[in-house]
């Protein structure tokens, strides 16, 4: 139990400082509600690119279900977005919807306080992320405090809560997420020591939970469950390319 904690301690104490890397993959089988398998995604950082006087990364997500699981739930996906190098807040979003019957496209770009989305203006926060991207940066956002490995790591832990203004097309969110700690989580790339990073209250709609493991010396997003409509679809690493 102590090895446990204090791999837990090492694990939250890397989550800072790390950095994107044009090549980046990370490829996923999709299952919902952790029981049946979908299809599969990936989110990739496919380029840099300067953008609106900015330096930025251009990542895309992307998740796809197979002949079986349009079957159960059809989905068709993608997000690319644009986001600056220096604090990597969202600059464009490209986003495309297919779920089941739903069908929604939406062309979004923010230049300081003011987002046009499919030609509607509106105001955003100061700083606003782009929620896949986010899956990538949250270890360089997330400020985090090393406990004491005598009064628990999850329990101290639970108690850091942190905020996010989420651009979701048209649409301000907002994203709270808290470590929930360390644990042993299996994927079809092999177990992980993870930490993971979760809503304080059950999964909604448009809410993430995020676990991070290290594989090849570098923290990467090993399990992602996000909430739609109809569900939760859990994604679970099985590749990494870069």
């Amino acid at each position: 139990m102590k090895l446990r904690m204090l791999s837990a301690i090492f694990i939250a104490s890397q989550l800072l400082g790390q950095t994107l890397q044009k090549g980046d993959s990370y490829h996923y089988n999709v299952y919902f509600e952790d029981l049946i398998k979908l299809g599969e995604a990936n989110l990739s950082v496919i380029g840099e690119e300067r953008m609106g006087g900015f330096e930025t990364f251009h990542l895309k997500f992307s998740i796809r279900t197979s002949s079986l699981g349009d079957k159960i739930y059809k989905i068709r996906n993608s997000v690319e977005s644009w986001i600056k190098k220096e604090d990597y807040t969202v600059l464009k979003q490209i986003k495309k919807s297919r779920e089941k019957n739903f069908k929604r496209d939406f062309t979004t770009e923010v230049l300081e306080n003011k987002a046009i989305s499919n030609s509607k203006e509106f105001l955003v926060p100061d700083k606003i992320f782009d929620p896949y991207s986010l899956i990538l940066t949250l270890q360089n956002l997330y400020n985090i405090s090393i406990p004491d490995p005598d009064k628990g790591l999850i329990n101290q832990e639970k108690k850091n809560e942190i905020y996010f203004d989420i651009l979701d097309g048209s649409k301000i969110r907002k994203l709270s997420l808290i470590n929930g700690g360390v644990d042993i989580i299996r994927t079809p790339l092999g177990k992980f020591d993870a930490v993971t990073f979760k809503p304080k209250n059950p999964l909604k709609n448009g809410d993430m939970e995020i676990s991070y493991g290290y594989y090849e010396n570098r923290l990467v997003p090993i399990k992602i469950s996000l909430a739609l409509n109809s569900g939760v679809v859990v994604m679970k690493i099985k590749r990494v390319e870069r």
